[in-house]
C-alpha cells in the first residue's frame, strides 16, 4: 500500500521493518482503516501481545503519544481501580508520523446496544466515563464551544442543501431553530467552566470487556462543554436507533440512563445543556447521513424528527 502523505506506511506495513523498530517479533499485519492522504490504523499480532499503530500525515506523532501518556498516568491506566482505562501508549516513531499503543481486549459498546438491558449498562457506565474524562485534568491543547459546534454544523448542513436543493429551505430554518435552540446551553462559566472533553464521544469509542471499560481515540481531544460530551452520546443513541432499529425511541431506557447517571455524577446544572447538544448532534447527523455509507435511506426522516424536536411544526 502506497500513500504519499503517509510516507512511513511502508515501513509500517512490513513486519520484519516495523517489528525491528518496535523491538518485538511481528507474526502479523492488518490494516484496520485507511483514509488516503490522512491517516491509517494498522494492528499487530506480537510476541508481546496485540498493539496498533496510528499514523496520521501532517501531525507530530509524538502529541496524540503524550496525551495518552498524561491520561494513563491520571487514572486510565490499565489497572485502573474503577476499570476506566485507555490504550497504554508503547512508542513513538516520529519519523513514521506514527505512535503505538496497546489494543484493548473486549466488545465494541455499540454492538451491546440492541438489547435493551446491555444497552441500559453500556449508556451508564459511557457517563461515568465521560465524567471522568472531565474532571481527569489532562491539559488540553485546543478550545471548542457552543458557537464552534454551530459553525460545524453550519457547514455540514449547507453541504447537504447543495447537494440536495430541494431540502435548502428546510435546512436553512433547522439550521435557525439549532442557532435558537443553543442558547438553552446556558453559561457555561455557570456551571463549572470549560473541562477536557472527548468531543467525539459515543458508543463506538468504547470498548467493554467485563468490569473494564476502554475509550478510544482522543484525536478531538479539547477544552469545552462537559454536556457536549453527553449530548453527543445520546445524539448517535437516538440516530442508531432510528437506523438500527426504526424507531427513534428504541433506545429511550438508555438514553435516560446515561443523561440520569451524568447528572448524578456532574451535577443537575448540566441537564439542560445536554439536551441542547444530544438535539445539534441529531441535526449534525441529518447531514452526516447523506455522506456516510448507506445510511442516505435515513436522511428524511432524520431531518422530520429534528423538525419535530426543535419545535418546527410542518406538516408534510
Amino acid at each position: 500500500m502506497i500513500d504519499p502523505a503517509l510516507p512511513g506506511l511502508r515501513t509500517a506495513l512490513d513486519p520484519a521493518a516495523i517489528g525491528q523498530r518496535l523491538g518485538v517479533r511481528v507474526d502479523a499485519v492488518e490494516v484496520l482503516q485507511h483514509k488516503a492522504g490522512r491517516r491509517c490504523v494498522v494492528a499487530y499480532e506480537t510476541d508481546d501481545g496485540p498493539l496498533v499503530g496510528k499514523l496520521r500525515a501532517g501531525h507530530r506523532a509524538t502529541t496524540p503519544f503524550r496525551l495518552m501518556q498524561r491520561f494513563t498516568d491520571s487514572g486510565f491506566g490499565a489497572d485502573a481501580p474503577d476499570g476506566i482505562i485507555v490504550a497504554q501508549p508503547v512508542a513513538v516513531l516520529e519519523d513514521l508520523q506514527m505512535w503505538v499503543q496497546t489494543r484493548v481486549s473486549g466488545r465494541p459498546a455499540h454492538t451491546l446496544l440492541r438489547d435493551p438491558g446491555t444497552a441500559v449498562d453500556v449508556a451508564r457506565r459511557a457517563a461515568a466515563v465521560a465524567n471522568k474524562i472531565h474532571g481527569s485534568g489532562v491539559p488540553a491543547r485546543r478550545r471548542h464551544l457552543v458557537g464552534d459546534e454551530l459553525r460545524v454544523l453550519r457547514d455540514r448542513l449547507e453541504d447537504l442543501a447543495r447537494d440536495r436543493p430541494s431540502l435548502a429551505a428546510r435546512l436553512r430554518t433547522l439550521m435557525r431553530a439549532s442557532e435558537q435552540r443553543a442558547a438553552a446551553a446556558g453559561d457555561l462559566a455557570h456551571r463549572g467552566g470549560p473541562r477536557g472533553i472527548h468531543r467525539d464521544f459515543y458508543a463506538e469509542q468504547l470498548v467493554v470487556d467485563g468490569p473494564r471499560v476502554a475509550v478510544l481515540d482522543f484525536d478531538l481531544y479539547c477544552e469545552g462543554d462537559p454536556a457536549l460530551d453527553i449530548g453527543n452520546f445520546l445524539g448517535h443513541l437516538t440516530e442508531h436507533a432510528l437506523r438500527t432499529m426504526g424507531s427513534a425511541d428504541a433506545l429511550a431506557d438508555a438514553e435516560a440512563a446515561c443523561r440520569d447517571t451524568f447528572a448524578d455524577l456532574a451535577g443537575e446544572q448540566h441537564r439542560a445543556a445536554v439536551d441542547v447538544y444530544a438535539d445539534l448532534t441529531l441535526v449534525r447527523h441529518v447531514a452526516l447521513s447523506h455522506v456516510l455509507p448507506g445510511r442516505s435511506r435515513t436522511t428524511d426522516d432524520l431531518l422530520a424528527l429534528c423538525e419535530q424536536r426543535l419545535g418546527l411544526l410542518t406538516h408534510r
